[in-house]
């Protein structure tokens, strides 16, 4: 049995320049919490025709629900604390770059939690421009952010990107998280999981997604001593493939490197024979070709559940092996014991058979 396991959940911690754009519209949250208030901004709404809209307030629980809302570029992230803006429904776009989690010199954490409703970032020719998802990503200090994406089955969350990339963490004491789960789709053009001393993450859990990436590829290039890891939870509903019309990458570097983190989830049973695609890559896969910590044919052992990972020309992934028994301590003991006891007896007994 194959199952195919759609998308992924989306955690990135976020920022917002130091220096606020001119004629941008910053939040205040005067009003209330929801993103189509006027009166929530100084600036007014954000529009796809002014600056962007800046989050930076701590804490500040911005909501984009039931409502078309656009603007040219986004920054969220906080100095004090956490910024966080909620996409509970309608649709959001831009048609400028995205950054949860940027800045150029100080601290700022920000995160974008998507449960419902659709992100559009797009205009103009595909491929062109600074129309980027950046997650983490700045300048030289210490920066968090994450992405969360997933939902209900009903309105589930809608990400599309055809303009460039999606890029998580760059340089030292960055730190970007995406969190993919539950159901939604999710389209990029390009996805780059980069880290110079930092680390990138991207977890997936479950079957329940759609996650594909376009023809710039997927790669895993972390540079120094950062990390690049792919999370894959497994439970009850499988797990979601990603879907690559170009190439997989992976690169070592010289710390941890593209690092595989194979997790169980609720209500996983393990079925040996199942086959879990991981990653199916129409370009095939380059750089290194695999994983730093996952060669063809390891198994992976996962609380006593085992996994042989394998590497096709197309296709990295798993498949479930029986598990091996082993005895405990006590009883092979008493086993052999039994065993020596046993031919003893046998011994004695032909020897004192008559001739």
């Amino acid at each position: 049995m194959t199952l195919r396991l759609s998308t992924f959940a989306f955690v990135a911690v976020a920022a917002a320049s130091t220096t606020t754009p001119s004629f941008a519209s910053v939040w205040s949250g005067s009003i209330s919490n929801a993103w189509e208030d006027a009166g929530n901004w100084t600036g007014g709404v954000p529009v796809a025709a002014s600056e962007p809209g800046v989050i930076n307030l701590d804490g500040a629980n911005v909501i984009s629900s039931g409502a078309t809302n656009s603007a040219r570029g986004i920054d969220v992230g906080s100095t004090t604390g956490v910024a966080t803006l909620n996409l509970t429904g309608g649709q959001l776009s831009s048609n400028a770059v995205v950054r949860v989690g940027y800045e150029s010199g100080s601290a700022f954490s920000g995160v974008l939690n998507h449960t419902a409703g659709a992100l559009r970032i797009s205009v103009g020719t595909p491929g062109s421009g600074n129309r980027d998802l950046q997650i983490g990503i700045g300048g030289n200090g210490v920066l968090s952010g994450t992405y969360n994406f997933g939902g209900a089955q009903v309105d589930a969350p809608d990400f599309f990107l055809d303009s460039r990339r999606v890029t998580v963490a760059v340089r030292a004491n960055q730190a970007g998280t995406i969190n993919m789960t539950d159901y939604g789709t999710f389209f990029a053009r390009e996805m780059v999981l980069s880290a110079v001393n930092g680390t990138s993450l991207l977890s997936i859990t479950g079957g329940n997604l759609a996650i594909d990436i376009g023809v710039n590829g997927l790669s895993f290039n972390p540079n120094g001593l950062g990390s690049a890891t792919l999370r894959a939870v497994i439970d009850d509903t499988g797990f979601s493939t990603i879907d690559v019309n170009g190439v997989a990458s992976f690169i070592d570097g010289s710390g941890p490197g593209s690092i595989f983190d194979l997790q169980l989830g609720a209500g996983y049973v393990h079925t040996p024979g199942t086959v879990f695609e991981v990653i199916n890559a129409s370009g095939g896969f380059g750089g290194d070709g695999d994983f730093t910590n996952v060669s063809d044919g390891d198994v992976l052992d996962i609380s006593g559940n085992l996994f042989a990972a394998s590497y096709t020309t197309e296709v990295f992934s798993l498949t479930a092996l029986p598990t091996v028994e082993i005895p405990e301590p006590g009883t092979a003991l008493l086993s052999l014991i039994g065993g020596v006891l046993l031919i003893s007896r046998r011994h004695r007994d032909m020897r004192q058979e008559p001739v």
